[in-house]
């Protein structure tokens, strides 16, 4: 079975919401014969905030839309970069398979 995922569908109310789900179900199980991820399919308030792959979107202040770095994202960055010093510059060489790439 094919799943349809990381997809965000945005709407005002909760009744658009669940129109916009059944509606996306009714699509994806047609001509592409995909199926949601039942368990992971779910809607929520914005004010709520939700992951998104690596990221964490919510609102902050005064109605302001944030994607930031999941606390996984980071952990993984911190663990394939290194910070290198020197003439009073700091530089992060992020690293692949353990050669620099940058």
């Amino acid at each position: 079975m094919k799943f349809a995922d990381d997809v965000v569908i945005v709407c005002k109310t909760k009744r658009e919401a669940n129109l916009a789900l059944e509606k996306a179900r009714e699509v994806l199980e047609g001509e592409p014969g995909l199926e949601l991820h039942l368990t992971k399919t779910r809607i929520v308030h914005i004010s709520q905030g939700f992951e998104f792959p690596g990221y964490l979107v919510k609102v902050v202040s005064r109605g302001t839309l944030f994607a930031l770095p999941s606390d996984k994202s980071m952990e993984n960055f911190k663990d394939n970069t290194t910070l290198k010093e020197g003439r009073g510059n700091t530089f992060i060489t992020f690293l692949k398979k353990g050669k620099e790439i940058a």
